[in-house]
Order: C-alpha cells, then sequence, then structure tokens
C-alpha cells in the first residue's frame, strides 16, 4: 500500500472532521509553526497580531469564524474595515501576515481552500513627504547668521 494511501488523501482527511476549528483557536499552533521556522520574532509578532483582530471582527459581525468556512468575502470585508480605519500601508501589512495564516492552515488541512489565494494586497500610493521650499531655509539660514533668531542663540 503506498503511503497516500494509509494516510488517505487529503480530501479524505478533510471530510472526517467531526468539529469546527474556530480561528482563534488556531492562533497557538501557528505561533508554534512559525517559532520552528525560526523567522525573526517581529515576524512571529507581526503574523500573530494579524489574527485575532481577524478572528474578532468575524464574530462581532456575525460572519463564520470557522476557518474551514471562512471566504474570500469575509477576509475581503476585513480588509475594507481596515482600510476605513488605518493606512492602506498598515492594511497591506496585515494583509500580509493573514496570508501567511491562510497558507499555514491549507498546510496543515485545517481548511481545504485558502481564501486569500487569487487576492491581492490593498494598494498602497506612496505618500510625497513634504519638502521644506529652499527659499525658506535660505531665509531660516540668513536668520541665524544675522543672530536675529532667538533659535540660532548657542550658549557659552
Amino acid at each position: 500500500m503506498s503511503s497516500g494511501a494509509a494516510h488517505g488523501t487529503r480530501s479524505d482527511r478533510l471530510s472526517v472532521r467531526c468539529c469546527t476549528v474556530d480561528i482563534l483557536e488556531l492562533l497557538p499552533s501557528f505561533e508554534r509553526s512559525l517559532r520552528a521556522r525560526n523567522p525573526a520574532p517581529r515576524t512571529i509578532q507581526s503574523y500573530s497580531q494579524a489574527v485575532t483582530p481577524f478572528g474578532r471582527f468575524l464574530a462581532a459581525h456575525d460572519l463564520p469564524t470557522d476557518v474551514e468556512v471562512t471566504g474570500r468575502q469575509h477576509v475581503e470585508a476585513f480588509i475594507a474595515d481596515q482600510l476605513a480605519r488605518r493606512t492602506a500601508a498598515s492594511a497591506a501589512n496585515r494583509y500580509k501576515s493573514r496570508q501567511q495564516l491562510f497558507k499555514w492552515a491549507e498546510d496543515e488541512d485545517q481548511t481545504p481552500n485558502n481564501p486569500m489565494a487569487r487576492m491581492s494586497p490593498p494598494e498602497v500610493v506612496d505618500q510625497p513627504v513634504p519638502v521644506v521650499p529652499d527659499a525658506d531655509i535660505v531665509a531660516m539660514l540668513r536668520s541665524c547668521e544675522a543672530g536675529t533668531s532667538p533659535s540660532c542663540e548657542t550658549t557659552p
């Protein structure tokens, strides 16, 4: 008998699940798996911190929290909520962290489908950094040279 037959196919293993698995209940196993891969501690923290708000959002909006039935539409609703309350860069960073959770859940046979498999992260538009005009810099330097500005005073 081949090893695949001894352990069953992936769909066989999923079909015998008897219980729902709440997304928040996966967190300890997900963190353990992350630690075994030995990424930077900040990476583990970032990935872990993306799970709890998502689970709470689902519960607060009466959406399924069972990882097996959480769908793309639920993830998109959460991302839209994040974009309404946070910067696009923050939402994109959290998107990447949740993406790792669902990849792991699929690899661990916790879900038959990764709802984020064909999703794209939120677009992050570069925000230009305000630059002090040259004329203002020249005026500031002149005021320091002339000693007319209290902020240019030196102490003995």
